[in-house]
């Protein structure tokens, strides 16, 4: 029982290392992404945070505009996007990620495309006007998916605080983990050395025939130490034998 305890609390230290390494990563690509103005994505894909409201909710005016489409992006929402070749593979109500006029990452559905001339027209489900015009060459992505709230998390761990905060955790458990592996080894050193006066003081003793002292360990091989004895001394252990 203890064996599969054990076994399980391996495998559990395991998991969590994983993700806390693929957490990492995420965060490493996202800052490196973000610092190359928004043109590092992985294998074409991006993740981004949703850092206003105009896309968590539905503005009066388009209400009969947006009939049917109730994807909504709330704030610190975690979203993926996917790069796309050429305007042909976006459309009407489709939701984007572009850089706008002021190099922010905004993320808006399309609300008119003009194929001819390559751009879009965009706009926040919750605002009442259209961004400016969007040039394809500006699109980063098309949404395809959210994960709730996790954004806020990556948001702070990628700001100044949230380095330096992760750096001196990381600092504490590299010392903890140092520590223990220190204090691991010398107590299975010290177990080892146990185990071997044990094993040295785990003898039993025995005679042989022509009274010298014979000693076996526990894997009952006897090995002699020559002793001489006084002829009292062997009439005592023939003794013994008979007996």
């Amino acid at each position: 029982m203890e064996k599969k305890s054990n076994i399980f609390v391996k495998i559990l230290k395991s998991i969590v290392s994983i993700l806390i390494i693929l957490f990492f990563i995420l965060i490493t690509w996202m800052l490196i992404d973000r610092i190359t103005n928004y043109n590092f994505p992985i294998f074409g894909y991006r993740f981004s945070v949703i850092a206003s409201p105009s896309m968590s909710e539905v503005h009066k005016d388009n209400e009969q505009f947006l009939n049917g489409h109730d994807n909504r992006y709330y704030v610190d929402d975690l979203i993926i996007t996917k790069t796309v070749d050429s305007l042909e593979d976006l459309k009407v109500y489709d939701v984007i990620s572009f850089i706008d006029n002021n190099e922010r990452l905004i993320c808006h559905r399309i609300v008119e495309i003009d194929y001819e001339d390559n751009i879009i027209w965009t706009q926040g489900d919750a605002n009442n006007v259209r961004d400016g015009v969007i040039s394809f060459e500006d699109v980063k992505g098309l949404v395809i998916g959210r994960i709730s709230k996790v954004g806020a998390i990556t948001l702070y761990v990628i700001s100044p605080y949230g380095m330096l905060g992760i750096s001196i955790a990381l600092v504490i458990i590299f010392t903890a983990m140092l520590i223990l592996e220190i204090d691991k080894s010398k107590k299975d050193k010290l177990s080892l050395n146990n185990n071997n006066i044990n094993n040295k003081t785990n003898i039993s003793l025995n005679y042989t025939t022509d009274g010298n002292n014979s000693y076996h360990d526990d894997s009952d091989k006897p090995f002699t130490i020559g002793m001489d004895l006084t002829p009292q001394g062997k009439d005592i252990l023939n003794k013994d034998k008979k007996e």
